[in-house]
């Protein structure tokens, strides 16, 4: 497995990662309640980790659920 320690961090704009898990994750049957209570009180403690793909649209390898708590939270950027 590649060692993902020193993939360059950015600031990514929310609209341009997908609402649907793709091909690394697996979400079904969630609620997203107690994520967004979470992030509303501690703020995001692990960032997502998305990749871009063949057609240079993003993939989230993980977060995928947070992503979607960040975005019913009208934040912008993650």
């Amino acid at each position: 497995m590649k060692d993902l320690s020193d993939a360059p961090h950015r600031l990514l704009n929310l609209k341009e990662i997908p609402e649907d898990p793709g091909p690394y994750c697996m979400s079904f049957g969630f609620d997203l309640d107690p994520l967004i209570r979470s992030i509303e009180k501690c703020g995001l403690l692990f960032p997502p980790f998305v990749a871009k793909n063949e057609s240079g649209k993003m993939d989230v390898v993980i977060g995928f659920r947070r992503i979607l708590a960040l975005k019913s939270l009208k934040w912008d950027k993650v």
